[in-house]
């Protein structure tokens, strides 16, 4: 590993990669420091892209509007995942989860109707 040293003397920015030396302004090193994370975001998301699709997959299937990626690859990955993975389909999140429903089913003009009841013990149960 490269033997990297960054120092902040009066105004500016001295950085040090194998006895090399350079000086930065502030604004500079701002700039520099923004593009360095977001290069290195991308690259993780080139090394672990199997994770981020799966992790995006299952947001998209959770109806979360947030996604992992803007690679349009990946989204594509994604969505495709979403709608075929079978772990994925039949976890209990999103929207479309199971709902439990407690009562004695009645039909009324055709439409089901479950008359809800409370879990507690009535007076004569005993």
């Amino acid at each position: 590993m490269d033997d990297i040293s960054v120092v902040s003397e009066g105004a500016d920015i001295v950085m040090t990669v194998n006895g090399r030396s350079v000086v930065i302004p502030p604004h500079v090193a701002r700039q520099v420091g923004k593009a360095l994370i977001a290069k290195a975001g991308k690259a993780e998301e080139a090394i672990n892209h199997e994770q981020v699709v799966f992790d995006h997959a299952v947001l998209a299937r959770a109806g979360v509007p947030v996604g992992l990626t803007s690679d349009p690859y990946l989204m594509h990955a994604a969505m495709v995942e979403a709608q075929h993975n079978k772990r994925i389909r039949t976890s209990n999140i999103g929207p479309n989860r199971a709902k439990e429903e407690f009562g004695t089913p009645t039909i009324l003009g055709g439409a089901v109707i479950v008359r809800r009841r409370s879990r507690g013990r009535r007076s004569g149960d005993d």
